[in-house]
């Protein structure tokens, strides 16, 4: 009889083994479809090109330094090569080199051209094109440093009228972060998340990390299925392991903990906050009482903060990306379903073009701070994220 039970014990480890492989096998080509619905009728006036940053820079060390190929464009390098009876909007894309921010800024401004049936032109240095195929017109950048001296006399900030723009000339210089949705959102939503679709080379790199996120979630599965049979626990004969392969629910955590906010005095005195222990906790208790099988991945700067502080209940259920490209990490959380966020521009687009339930940070910005006094949550936040 124990020969037959240590039998019986054996064909099921191997069945699983067998059928682990198989399956992995099956499911080496697999995709996510992102569905955008938009409001096409829904013009917002115009009324403040705000010149207000919310959060610090970051990325000033990123170069065209990436592995991945970026499609060919053409770039004008001369005035005279620039239809002039067209309609430009032009600004310095040099305020922040900070993927937010300049998603930010990019976003506000193609918005307000596509209002006044303009262009939008950026330099070539701008370092948005890692990651997207934008169709703006791409100038070098002598040439936009030649046409922002050239209007700058006509600079706007913030304060300006719908009709204030392109009444006498054809090239419009705006200046500032423009960071809040009203500048794109929902009047332009759709255009947005166009121009914000990764390449296709980074969407397979974000692909690969989520199937070895859900690999290690199975792997952890069948490990504690082989540990059962070899202690003798009560395991069933046959268990249905397809749940494991298909039906994932992935919630993207953006965890920012960097030295720019946490030993930054300047930033902490200006009103930013870091989130806590307790906030990422509750927030993935949130998901975990509203859906099953969830596989929470993670990008962070402090990646130590996370191992030692985020706790999980189940094995295989946490998952750290850490491609060092941070286009990478972000195309990787935007596939997921759902987004937990930090504070931080690189969260709050995460969450925009990922456009599943999502989950902020309240305790943002310090009360009675400069920042809080400067800023409306109302016109940063979208209404339907949920504050925790």
């Amino acid at each position: 009889m124990q020969g037959c039970f240590a039998t019986r014990n054996g064909l099921v480890v191997l069945t699983f083994a067998i059928t682990l492989s198989l399956l992995v096998l099956l499911i080496t080509n697999w995709s996510f479809y992102d569905i955008y619905v938009t409001d096409f009728n829904h013009l917002d006036r115009l009324s403040v090109v705000q010149v207000t940053r919310i959060f610090p820079q970051g990325g000033e060390d990123v170069k065209f330094d990436q592995p991945w190929t970026l499609p060919n464009i053409k770039i004008i390098e001369n005035i005279d090569d620039i239809n002039q009876s067209e309609r430009y909007v032009i600004s310095n894309f040099s305020w922040s080199p900070g993927l937010g921010n300049l998603m930010f800024q990019y976003a506000s401004l193609r918005a307000i051209a596509e209002r006044y049936n303009a262009k939008l032109i950026v330099p070539v240095k701008c370092t948005l094109r890692r990651g997207f195929k934008l169709d703006a017109i791409i100038v070098n950048n002598e040439l936009n440093d030649e046409l922002i001296r050239r209007y700058s006399s006509s600079k706007h900030h913030f304060a300006v009228k719908v009709d204030e723009l392109f009444v006498d000339q054809n090239f419009e210089y705006i200046s500032g972060y423009l960071q809040s949705y009203r500048y794109f959102h929902p009047q332009q939503e759709y255009l947005i998340h166009k121009q914000f679709t990764f390449l296709p080379e980074i969407i397979k790199l974000a692909d690969d990390y989520l199937q070895k996120a859900k690999y290690e979630k199975l792997h952890a599965r069948v490990t504690d299925m082989i540990s059962a049979n070899i202690d003798h626990r009560n395991y069933p004969d046959h268990v249905d392991i397809t749940k494991d392969f298909y039906g994932h629910v992935y919630v993207g955590i953006h965890i920012r903990r960097g030295m720019d906010i946490t030993m930054n005095s300047r930033n902490i005195k200006y009103g930013h906050t870091t989130i806590t222990k307790d906030y990422i906790i509750n927030a993935m208790n949130y998901f975990r009482s509203r859906f099953e099988n969830l596989i929470f991945i993670i990008s962070s700067d402090n990646e130590y903060w996370v191992k030692t502080n985020i706790n999980h209940t189940h094995k295989g259920e946490i998952y750290i990306v850490s491609s060092g490209y941070r286009e990478i990490d972000m195309a990787t959380l935007v596939r997921c379903n759902h987004t937990i966020m930090s504070t931080g521009t690189f969260s709050w687009w995460t969450a925009y073009l990922t456009n599943g339930t999502t989950v902020y940070y309240n305790n943002w910005p310090k009360p009675n701070s400069v920042l809080e006094r400067m800023i409306k949550k109302d016109e940063y936040f979208l209404n339907n994220w949920i504050p925790i």
